[in-house]
C-alpha cells in the first residue's frame, strides 16, 4: 500500500519533513541497504588488494584510477536518471487514474431501477456484482496481491463475488473462443439485465437505459485502459540503458574513489579521506536511491510498499455498491427547512477560532456565559405550530460568528474584544425592542375589540 504522511506535514516547519527522513517503511534505506553494504564491501575488498600488489603492480592500478577519475563524468547519469523517473512517475499516476470505481454506477442503479420485490433487489445488487468482479478480474492480471488472494474462479466463488454456474460460462466461452480474456463478460451480463429490467418497467424510459449503458461502457474502457498499461510498457531498451549507465557510473567509482600513495591531495596528517568514501556514499545514495525510485514505480501492482491496495479497493467496492443499490435504496432523512431558511448565512462559525474552548481547564464564571435564545423548529411538522420547538446547540465560535437564524446558543464572551460584546449588546437590545413592539401591537389589538 502506499505510505502515506501527508498527516505529518500538515505545517512547514523546521522539523517537519526532518522527521520524514527516520521512518522506514517505504523509505529510501530499505530499498539500498543491501546493495549499499555489497557495494561498501566490494569497495573495500579493491582497496586491500591494492595495498599487497607489487610495487610495478600497483603503478598499473594507479594509472587506471586516474584514468577512470579523469573520464568517470562523460556518461550523462543525472539527465538519462531524470527523464526515465519522470516518465515513470507521470504513468505510475495515469495507472491511478486510469481505475474505475462502480459507485456512479451504483448510484445510477439504485435511483433508476425501481421494485422493491426480490427481484428487483436481486437486479440491483446482481448488477454491481458483476461491475465488482470485472474489476477483480482485471485485479487478477495486474496485481500479485490479488492473484495470491483469489488465484482460481473457486476462491471467487467462495469469497461470493461468483457462483459455479458463472465459472462454467465463463470457462466454456474461454475454451470456445481461446487467445483473449473474457474480463468484459460480467459487464455484458451486467448490461443484459439493464435491458431486462426495462422491459419489465422496472426502468422508465429508454433515455434512463442510455445512460446506465453508458455508465457501464466507461467503466469498461477504464478497465481496457489498465489492461493496455499492464502489456504496453516503458520500452525495454531504455530500462536497460538506464540501469546499465546507472552501474557502469558506480563500477568505475570504485576505482576511481580509491585512495592511491602517489596522490597525496586528500591527505590531512595522518588521515586520508578517500579510505573512508563519505562522498561517495552519499553519491550512491542518490542515484541509486532514484533508479529505484524509478524501479519501484514501473508496476504500482506489485508487492512494494508504494504499491496500490487494490484488495481494499475490491472490498471497499464491493461493500458501498451494496449499501447504495440495497439498504440505501429509495432512502434519505426527513426533509427539513434547513437553519438559514429565510436568510443567506454570512459565514459559518469556526471551531479554531473559538474564544474559549469547551474542555478548556479555565474555570468560565456565569458572569462570562451569554445566553443567545430564540425559537427554532426541530421537525417539519413543527413549522405548522404556532409554538415551535427549542432546540438547544451549543456554538462553540466567537459571538460574531453566530448566525442570525433561529438557534439557541451559549456562547463565551470575550471580554478582551469589546467589539464582540457590543455586537451582542447590540443583538440582545434589537430583539427586545422587536418583542416589545410585538407585545404593544397585541394589546392595542385587544383594546380595540374590547372597546367594540
Amino acid at each position: 500500500m502506499t505510505v502515506s504522511y501527508s498527516d505529518s506535514v500538515t505545517t512547514t516547519n523546521p522539523w517537519t519533513f526532518l522527521k520524514l527522513l527516520i521512518r522506514w517503511k517505504g523509505s529510501v534505506y530499505k530499498l539500498l541497504w543491501r546493495e549499499l553494504l555489497f557495494y561498501l564491501a566490494l569497495f573495500y575488498a579493491i582497496h586491500f588488494i591494492y595495498i599487497y600488489l607489487p610495487k610495478d603492480h600497483q603503478a598499473n592500478f594507479e594509472s587506471f584510477v586516474k584514468y577512470t577519475k579523469l573520464y568517470q563524468n562523460i556518461i550523462p547519469i543525472s539527465f538519462v536518471l531524470g527523464f526515465f523517473v519522470n516518465t515513470v512517475m507521470t504513468r505510475w499516476w495515469n495507472h491511478f487514474e486510469a481505475i474505475p470505481y462502480p459507485l456512479s454506477i451504483a448510484i445510477h442503479i439504485s435511483c433508476k431501477l425501481q421494485g422493491y420485490d426480490e427481484v428487483g433487489r436481486a437486479m440491483r445488487r446482481t448488477i454491481m456484482r458483476y461491475v465488482c468482479l470485472s474489476l477483480t478480474l482485471v485485479f487478477r492480471r495486474l496485481s500479485t496481491r490479488v492473484q495470491l488472494r483469489f488465484p482460481k474462479f473457486k476462491d471467487l466463488v467462495i469469497a461470493g463475488l461468483m457462483f459455479d454456474s458463472e465459472v462454467q460460462i465463463i470457462e466454456d466461452v474461454e475454451a470456445k473462443y481461446p487467445g483473449y480474456s473474457k474480463n468484459w463478460l460480467p459487464i455484458t451480463w451486467a448490461a443484459n439485465i439493464v435491458a431486462k429490467a426495462r422491459n419489465e418497467g422496472r426502468i422508465d424510459d429508454d433515455v434512463t437505459v442510455n445512460e446506465i449503458i453508458h455508465e457501464l461502457n466507461a467503466f469498461r474502457q477504464k478497465l481496457t485502459v489498465l489492461l493496455y498499461y499492464n502489456t504496453i510498457t516503458i520500452p525495454l531498451v531504455y530500462t536497460q540503458v538506464v540501469t546499465a549507465s546507472l552501474y557502469i557510473y558506480f563500477l568505475a567509482a570504485l576505482f576511481s574513489h580509491q585512495h592511491i600513495q602517489s596522490d597525496t591531495s586528500y591527505n590531512i596528517g595522518s588521515f586520508n579521506l578517500d579510505i573512508h568514501p563519505i562522498l561517495l556514499i552519499l553519491q550512491f545514495i542518490f542515484h541509486i536511491g532514484w533508479l529505484k525510485v524509478g524501479q519501484a514505480l514501473v508496476n504500482p501492482f506489485g508487492m512494494d510498499d508504494d504499491d496500490f491496495d487494490v484488495n481494499s479497493m475490491i472490498d471497499r467496492n464491493l461493500q458501498s455498491s451494496y449499501i447504495i443499490v440495497d439498504n440505501m435504496h429509495n432512502s434519505y432523512p426527513d426533509i427539513l427547512k434547513d437553519r438559514y431558511w429565510n436568510e443567506l448565512p454570512k459565514y459559518l462559525p469556526d471551531r479554531a477560532k473559538t474564544v474559549f474552548q469547551i474542555n478548556s481547564p479555565k474555570a468560565v464564571n456565569d458572569a462570562d456565559v451569554v445566553d443567545y435564545t430564540e425559537p427554532r423548529p426541530t421537525t417539519w411538522n413543527d413549522l405548522e405550530k404556532s409554538n415551535a420547538s427549542y432546540a438547544v446547540i451549543r456554538v462553540n465560535a466567537p459571538i460574531n460568528l453566530v448566525p442570525d437564524s433561529g438557534v439557541i446558543a451559549h456562547v463565551y464572551k470575550n471580554i478582551d474584544n469589546v467589539e464582540h460584546e457590543q455586537l451582542l449588546i447590540n443583538r440582545a437590545m434589537q430583539r427586545k425592542s422587536q418583542n416589545r413592539d410585538s407585545n404593544l401591537s397585541e394589546e392595542s389589538e385587544e383594546s380595540i375589540r374590547e372597546s367594540k
